[in-house]
């Protein structure tokens, strides 16, 4: 029988030191290590991944994406990206995450192909450029050919839970070749329906909330006259995260509860 943590894993995504620390606390079980949340997630700067690299309790896998936007790269971000893959290699960590499509949606193989045999031997994810793929059948076969891992995705819809329809029915005829995690809008509310449903293993969340600037000009200028807007910081919800991490550990107790009963 599976343990609790082999039977599901919570990836989590963060964009800062301070928010790994806090997600590996909270009882994420994988990180995905990026830069701005507020983008969608962009391959994180040199220092933050010294600083994570240093970590070795946790898997840590780090966004290899150029730009915020489509997933149609030029050459020049390419060979960006194909650079900060020998970074993440040299540094040390397990895996990597990215993807890249071709201008009529579908994925690209030759790059893909590239890049995967410069990043081996790193596990490789497959993000959420899947959802913007012309054909998701197609597309999940080619991802099986090109040996990924696994694959983020809401189901081709803005949310996991919008996309539930289809990543239950990916799971049924592709899971035994590649992991689908769900992802996007994943929450304590809505966890045990998307397991209990999708019958994935592996759960995707940025539990994304918004903090209030520290700065305090004391009434001596006004932050709405700033010349750069004084924005609200991105950051993770650890409450959420911790919630989230609980629901899936009593489902899995459950479960197995319920195996035991059938035997």
């Amino acid at each position: 029988m599976a343990s609790l943590k082999e039977k599901y894993k919570l990836e989590v995504c963060v964009d800062s030191y301070e928010s790994l620390l806090r997600a590996r606390e909270a009882g994420a079980d994988r990180i995905e290590l990026c830069a701005s949340l507020k983008e969608g997630g962009l391959t994180p700067s040199y220092g933050l991944l010294k600083l994570a690299s240093k970590l070795d309790d946790i898997p840590i896998y780090v966004m290899i994406r150029p730009r915020a936007g489509d997933f149609l790269y030029s050459e020049a971000e390419y060979e960006t990206m194909l650079e900060d893959i020998k970074i993440v290699k040299k540094l040390g960590f397990p895996g990597i995450v990215t993807g890249i499509l071709q201008a009529d949606g579908k994925i690209d193989m030759e790059r893909m192909q590239d890049l995967l045999r410069l990043a081996s031997p790193l596990d490789a994810s497959f993000h959420r450029a899947f959802d913007n793929s012309l054909c998701f059948a197609e597309a999940l076969e080619d991802l099986v050919r090109l040996g990924i891992r696994r694959v983020l995705t809401s189901g081709g819809e803005k949310t996991a839970l919008a996309g539930l329809g289809n990543i239950s029915s990916w799971q049924k005829r592709f899971g035994r070749a590649i992991t689908i995690m769900p992802g996007s809008g994943i929450t304590g509310e809505n966890i045990r329906q998307i397991c209990e449903k999708s019958r994935c293993s592996e759960f995707h969340l940025s539990a994304k909330s918004l903090l209030d600037s520290k700065m305090d000009y004391s009434g001596k200028r006004n932050p709405e006259d700033l010349p750069i807007p004084q924005e609200r910081i991105w950051s993770n919800d650890i409450e959420e995260i911790k919630q989230v991490k609980m629901i899936l550990e009593e489902y899995a107790r459950l479960s197995d509860e319920l195996d035991e009963l059938k035997d």
